[in-house]
């Protein structure tokens, strides 16, 4: 008899084994993934972050509040550091008198029809990856999607704002239609910060998401 158990659970075993070794196998790889994907997040986030900086700086908002967010953005969960130069900016800016922090804002606000040098955001790594998304949980899934609808949207902006800009040189528009093409560009600027902003806490999502769910 009890060899006869032994051939049962040997025979078990073997029917079983490559069943047990492919799910632990998909388990541990869909981790690696996921941690590949935050990886990625956090390197956007940060680009994001800082563009809406420069941003705020000369066209968006700059209020303590949006420091503040900034402030979190760029600090590194894990050794505790960021952008040195940047966040040195932000605190002081933080510390001073209100009067003297709306002048300081005043000061820093660019020209009508000045342009900043803004180039498209990518996720390569999320692109290259999105078939294997399918392994993850829904709520996993549906905050990539989610995030690389703003992404989109925010190329879409910068795309706009670069034509703005170059319309700004075209030497057949009026004075009045120059001024009109000027005011939109700011405008457009404005609404990047907004959308960099909004991309940002989308990643925040998936770089909180916790990966022993997955």
């Amino acid at each position: 008899m009890p060899e006869v158990l032994y051939l049962l659970l040997g025979w078990l075993l073997g029917l079983f084994g490559p069943g047990i070794v492919e799910h632990i196998r998909s388990h541990y790889d869909r981790r690696h993934l996921g941690v590949a994907i935050r990886t990625e997040a956090l390197g956007i986030q940060k680009r994001l972050a800082v563009t809406s900086f420069r941003l705020a700086q000369t066209y968006g908002d700059m209020s303590r509040d949006y420091l503040v967010w900034l402030k979190q953005k760029l600090a590194d969960p894990s050794q505790r550091e960021g952008p040195a130069n940047v966040l040195a900016a932000i605190d002081a800016m933080l510390l001073v008198p209100e009067a003297e922090f709306v002048s300081v804002v005043a000061q820093n606000r660019a020209q009508p029809g000045s342009a900043l040098g803004l180039k498209r955001f990518t996720s390569s790594f999320i692109d290259t990856n999105l078939l294997s998304l399918n392994r993850f949980p829904t709520t996993y899934q549906s905050l990539v999607h989610e995030f690389r609808n703003q992404l989109d949207i925010l190329n879409q902006e910068i795309e706009m704002a670069m034509s703005f800009h170059r319309m700004t040189f075209d030497s057949s528009l009026s004075v009045a239609n120059h001024a009109a093409v000027s005011s939109e560009l700011s405008k457009r600027y404005i609404d990047i910060q907004k959308v960099c902003i909004r991309a940002a806490d989308k990643l925040q999502e998936i770089i909180d998401f916790d990966l022993k769910r997955i």
